[in-house]
């Protein structure tokens, strides 16, 4: 399980994740780490919605773009989104934890 925002809203209580599929959707829409902060209007609500596609996809976006314009304390909130995003997109890179049936080579 990765990092995890917890927002209750209307008594109703939303669990914001990402995971690799929730980024691969966001790259595919055009949102990077360059675009969020280069078109912030956009990439930012955008970004929100999408931490709610883990364990809440059938969300109403009214209801998410509700949220976003109501939250206190959006920057520090933005900031650590931007990190729970910015892990997801490492994990690319993680070296596994166990020794998996792949043996490589370069030939050069």
């Amino acid at each position: 399980m990765g990092k995890q925002l917890n927002i209750t809203h209307d008594e109703n209580k939303y669990t914001l994740e990402f995971n690799r599929r929730v980024v691969a959707n966001l790259e595919d829409r055009g949102l990077n780490i360059e675009t969020l902060f280069a078109k912030p209007i956009k990439s930012f609500p955008m970004l929100f919605a999408s931490a709610f596609q883990m364990h809440h996809k059938h969300l109403n976006s009214e209801i998410t773009d509700e949220i976003f314009e109501t939250i206190n304390d959006k920057e520090t909130f933005l900031s650590n989104l931007i990190e729970m995003y910015s892990d997801t997109m490492a994990t690319v890179l993680e070296e596994p934890t166990e020794q998996g049936n792949v043996a490589w080579e370069k030939n050069w």
